[in-house]
């Protein structure tokens, strides 16, 4: 069969949408030419034909080979021992860690040092219980809206 005057298709196309090898929107094209073509389908059939003809060519190993293949493969992938001095290094900077947060000095409005750390001025300024309570609501409603933008 002769190809249609207007058929682009090249031989490589045909060849790559054999293997599967074409992006999918290059496979759909074709597709599309191939229903409408018969000379291109008439290529890709004697393209296949061609290609089952061929040899295949066969390797073949003796056991030695194998073994050796074998042992290759498993000694890549054994996982490597892991060094253990990153259970050391954990615990020292844990210890470091609670150290230094033991050591840190406690400051603001939530301190330990209650009355005993502050004026008489201070304490004279705090004398309603429910300014208290509403200065505490205060902080909790900060703390939320901080840990809405976080999260």
């Amino acid at each position: 069969m002769k190809r249609q005057p207007d058929c682009t298709i090249k031989e490589e196309s045909l060849l790559l949408f054999h293997y599967r090898e074409l992006a999918p929107k290059e496979r759909l094209a074709l597709t599309e030419h191939l229903r409408q073509c018969p000379a291109c389908r008439q290529r890709l059939a004697e393209l296949k034909n061609s290609l089952a003809s061929l040899p295949r060519p066969t390797l073949e190993l003796s056991a030695a080979e194998v073994g050796w293949l074998s042992a290759r493969i498993a000694a890549r992938t054994r996982p490597a021992p892991r060094p253990r001095f990153w259970l050391w290094s954990g615990a020292v900077a844990t210890a470091a860690l609670v150290v230094s947060l033991a050591a840190w000095p406690p400051t603001g409005p939530d301190s330990r040092l209650g009355v005993m750390g502050r004026t008489s001025g201070e304490i004279g300024m705090v004398e309603d219980p429910e300014l208290l309570q509403n200065m505490d609501l205060l902080q909790n409603l900060d703390l939320l809206q901080e840990l809405k933008q976080v999260g």
